[in-house]
């Protein structure tokens, strides 16, 4: 009896055909094409919603500076915080819904602001909450730190 080496048995392995890219459906063409759009889409969505916000917050740190050296200029506290209080509503109706900010005043809206600081939730000091709030219609305004109270508006908006 002779021994045969078993490897010498097998045959050689039939590798499958080559898919032929001109053999797919033109359906899946499409599908591909749209999932391809669709990706591409968001993407540039999603790029262009940041840029948009990164606008908003740079054109309101622009007009707090402005507002800044107009109060440096003319020492006018109820002309400072009438333009911040009327600063920070613009933003907030540019950034939330309207219907979610056209109507607080007073205590609503200092509630809103804090609501919508990410970092900090008593972000206005008891001082500055009065002073968006009251007296704004004051005829004398005591306005003790300009420099805090900026300063505080300045990282809420920073925040957003």
């Amino acid at each position: 009896m002779t021994i045969t080496d078993p490897l010498a048995q097998l045959h050689d392995i039939h590798l499958p055909h080559t898919i032929n890219w001109e053999a797919i459906p033109w359906g899946k063409y499409l599908l591909i094409f749209l999932l391809l759009f669709a990706a591409s889409a968001g993407v540039i969505w999603l790029i262009s919603h940041y840029r948009q916000k990164k606008t908003f917050r740079r054109e309101a740190l622009a007009r707090l500076t402005k507002i800044e050296q107009q109060f440096q200029q003319n020492q006018n506290p109820q002309q400072l915080i009438i333009a911040c209080n009327q600063l920070l509503r613009r933003l907030c109706l540019t950034l939330y819904p309207t219907e979610q900010v056209a109507s607080l005043t007073g205590q609503a809206w200092l509630e809103f602001l804090t609501q919508q600081s990410k970092k900090n939730k008593n972000f206005f000091n008891s001082i500055e909450k009065k002073l968006l709030t009251d007296e704004i219609y004051q005829v004398e305004i005591s306005l003790v730190n300009t420099e805090v109270f900026i300063k505080d508006i300045r990282l809420w908006i920073q925040e957003k």
